[in-house]
């Protein structure tokens, strides 16, 4: 009751706005003069996670404020620095992957006091870190001893579990999590080596990972993200062929298309509790160029993230000329992602001015985008 009160008084005082207030605020996110930027998450506290690159693709792990301030953080110990992050809890703990002393990459986390710990690999040379939910457990992926790649998972108390592959007796077969919620449903990406890639899900109390792309011989997809009510988003082909799509992937077998903005070809790339989907959408136009665009999905609808926040709609848009990609988006509905900023390559995030003190930001998104329709 308390949160529907705030998000009605919200939404009564934005209808009162006149169309030239601002209804976002987008900031760059600071990149200390890197050649790239990359963002992996955001969560509810503000706080962005990613890395930087140099020109010779050197990556380092980076922590981003609401404000756009960066922070560098450390790889692992005895490493060359080498390090990217992928995910953040609402508690601030991240998770990637970082070179080790060894010279192997390794799945990788940093604690809030600036620990970083190597979570190792499942007898391979190479791991990632993917996610982590609230609760700890980590999500990613892991070479063999033998051959082949599999899923995992990983807390403090049970250390790395091999969550296999389509199948694990095959050295052939490679798969991974790319996301998890604090229910335990797990998501991520299957494949034979050479093979399309295949969506895959891992249950709470599974011991394995299950196919949950359509069963057809040129069938691509991959599950990207899991919100706290188990929707799942990511990419998939549609009837097998094509082009792969951003999709929800239903939990009856069904796949619903998002659609890509008339440029053929996305995926969706992170979802939040109420349902609003992030991602990207790329393809040609009609004289052959290349374009590509950042997309917020809600209601039903796909919207160009640059037509959301423009017509004067948003704060800061002076120098940005395109938004490429939106990674992600917390419960606060501030959305971050990469474009280009005065002529470079920089990392941003969309909040909502003056920013919200809860998911009634939610409400105003909503608001604002049937606004622009």
């Amino acid at each position: 009751m308390k949160r529907m009160s705030l998000t009605l008084s919200i939404v009564g005082a934005l209808s009162s706005l006149s169309p030239a207030t601002p209804l976002f605020k987008i900031t760059p996110l600071a990149t200390d003069g890197a050649f790239d930027a990359y963002v992996g998450g955001i969560n509810d506290a503000g706080v962005i996670v990613g890395h930087t690159e140099n020109a010779d693709g050197f990556a380092t792990a980076m922590k981003w404020s609401i404000t756009g301030a960066a922070t560098p953080l450390s790889g692992l110990a005895g490493g060359d620095g080498y390090a990217k992050v992928n995910r953040v809890n609402s508690s601030g703990v991240a998770v990637g992957l970082a070179h080790a002393s060894n010279g192997e990459t390794h799945a990788t986390q940093w604690k809030t006091d600036g620990t970083v710990v190597d979570l190792g690999t499942l007898g391979g040379t190479y791991s990632f870190a993917q996610d982590i939910a609230d609760n700890g457990l980590v999500v990613g992926s892991s070479t063999m001893a033998t051959g082949g790649q599999h899923a995992l998972t990983w807390t403090e108390g049970t250390g790395l579990v091999d969550f296999g592959s389509f199948n694990s007796t095959d050295r052939n077969y490679y798969a991974g999590f790319n996301a998890v919620n604090n229910a335990g449903l797990k998501a991520g990406t299957g494949y034979r080596l050479f093979s399309p890639y295949h969506a895959c899900l891992s249950r709470p109390g599974d011991t394995g990972i299950t196919d949950i792309s359509p069963p057809a011989q040129y069938s691509t997809g991959m599950a990207l993200a899991v919100n706290e009510g188990g929707t799942v988003v990511g990419y998939q082909n549609l009837n097998g062929r094509g082009s792969p799509h951003p999709v929800i992937f239903n939990d009856d077998g069904t796949l619903t298309d998002l659609g890509t903005l008339n440029l053929g070809e996305g995926w969706a790339q992170d979802v939040n509790d109420a349902g609003v989907i992030v991602g990207r959408v790329f393809g040609t136009n009609d004289v052959g160029d290349f374009i590509q665009k950042a997309f917020v999905y809600m209601d039903g609808t796909m919207y160009d993230l640059m037509d959301v926040i423009g017509g004067g709609a948003a704060e800061g848009t002076s120098g940005w000329t395109q938004f490429f990609e939106a990674t992600a988006i917390n419960n606060l509905g501030q959305i971050a992602g990469e474009g280009v900023y005065n002529g470079e390559i920089r990392p941003f995030v969309l909040t909502l001015a003056p920013e919200p003190a809860s998911l009634a930001s939610v409400t105003v998104l909503s608001l604002a985008l049937r606004r622009r329709r």
